[in-house]
């Protein structure tokens, strides 16, 4: 039945109405029997309600959309199987094309009309659906074919799926949408905000409205909002602000550490004269442990946080010992294969104990470090 304005509009089947009166204007309801749609009498085309005959007119589009009565009381949904209709509504024959004609209808001659427009056959049950934000189709398009190229990103629709969807900002109720076939929202073009249901037009009038900061900015917090500033700077306020911080940074006394007991690398591991001519890998199990560390070490931060602090513990952070456990975990073949082979009596299907895979990969990485600085010319 045709719904009031302020509540959720319900729908009826458009391919019915246009498969068999294609050549009428619309439909008619009465308000004391609102729950039935009938097509109206063949070339009445009315302009405005009849308040006295309590008739309410609808004029049906020749594509799925929400439709108001003359009066703005009513509405209802035009659906359909198809997402768009690929061909249009033919003309309705009238005796003058560019005059509405001027006829009329009784309350008798509604009763006569027999037939009725059926309800959409397809009731969408949103509730069990996941809220609009988080159940919105970014990347698919909506399609009416069911023959489709999976590289054009298209999708079929969900058949009478059409509904529409408040405006965040106008708060009308008039955002067309329909579902796809994998239960996913996708906006019509009306409008432009991805995952968000609001009109082209209402953009401008969004208002931001700053909420007071109730805790201190993350680290990628302070370096955005640092960032944001610096960039909308002009380049006097940027030469202005680089000068101050020199001028600071010339007051500020510089530091110094106690060098003495650092390692001197080179004086440590020397290259001899014997070390130069060894300038690459020969053995196939260094290879491979060097191939794999490469990856490891590079994506590796010594005191990176890895869980932050509670109440109770500190904060655990990154170091050579996790690093080297998190690599054992991975159990490369190479590692794997090295110790099946020094045990030839485990069954190859026999899982390994980690602490058996954890301490060979540290007695390998510790020899293949001694080899590597004090063998080979590094």
């Amino acid at each position: 039945m045709p719904t009031l304005i302020q509540h959720e509009p319900d729908s009826f089947d458009l391919d019915y109405f246009l498969s068999k009166y294609s050549d009428r204007y619309g439909v008619v309801s009465r308000e004391q029997n609102i729950l039935q749609l009938k097509p109206m009498p063949f070339a009445f085309n009315p302009s405005q309600y009849a308040p006295a005959k309590q008739l309410h007119y609808f004029h049906v589009p020749s594509q799925p959309s929400l439709t108001n009565c003359l009066c703005n009381k009513y509405h209802t949904y035009f659906t359909s199987k198809h997402h768009t209709l690929e061909i249009s509504r033919p003309s309705t024959p009238t005796p003058n094309p560019n005059t509405p004609t001027p006829m009329d209808i009784t309350p008798k001659q509604y009763q006569k009309l027999q037939d009725q427009i059926p309800k959409s056959p397809v009731k969408q049950n949103t509730t069990s659906l996941p809220p609009f934000p988080f159940n919105y189709d970014t990347e698919n398009t909506a399609t009416s074919s069911t023959n489709l190229n999976p590289l054009d990103q298209q999708i079929p629709i969900t058949a009478h799926s059409h509904h529409v969807h408040t405006c965040l900002v106008c708060h009308k109720k008039n955002i067309p949408c329909v579902f796809l076939s994998n239960r996913k929202h996708s906006l019509q073009s009306e409008t432009v905000l991805k995952g968000f249901p609001v009109h082209s037009e209402c953009i401008n009038n969004i208002q931001i409205k700053p909420l007071p900061q109730s805790k201190p900015l993350t680290l990628t917090q302070q370096n955005t909002f640092y960032f944001i500033k610096f960039s909308l700077m002009s380049s006097d306020q940027k030469k202005v602000l680089f000068k101050s911080a020199l001028r600071k940074l010339a007051k500020k006394p510089l530091l110094k550490r106690d060098t003495s007991n650092d390692l001197d690398w080179f004086k440590t591991f020397p290259i001899t004269e014997e070390m130069e001519q060894n300038t690459q890998l020969n053995i196939q199990v260094s290879i491979k442990l060097f191939n794999f560390l490469k990856p490891n070490l590079i994506n590796f931060t010594l005191g990176k946080i890895l869980k932050p602090a509670s109440k109770d513990t500190p904060a655990s952070k990154s170091n050579f010992k996790y690093l080297i456990k998190s690599m054992a975990r991975q159990c490369p073949d190479f590692l794997t294969d090295l110790i099946l082979n020094a045990n030839p009596n485990i069954d190859k299907a026999t899982t390994i104990p980690f602490d058996i895979i954890f301490s060979t990969f540290k007695s390998l990485l510790s020899k293949f470090t001694i080899i590597l600085f004090t063998k080979l010319n590094y």
